[in-house]
């Protein structure tokens, strides 16, 4: 199953949040989005997930919540 962090406005895919979930979930994917506003965040997001069609867990920070 696909374990995905979402960060925050300021955060980034490589911060401290998802560094210290990937030694809990090694295979943890953290999308960039990074400079992208909230709006095109949740298209990003829906979009992946629709594509993938599987269930996956979401864990958000801040704003990616």
């Amino acid at each position: 199953m696909r374990v995905i962090f979402y960060h925050g406005l300021e955060g980034s895919p490589n911060g401290d949040k998802p560094t210290a979930l990937r030694k809990i979930f090694p295979t943890l994917e953290s999308p960039d989005f990074q400079g992208v506003d909230p709006a095109e965040r949740i298209r990003l997001a829906s979009e992946d997930l629709e594509a993938h069609g599987e269930p996956a867990y979401l864990i958000g920070s801040s704003l990616g919540a």
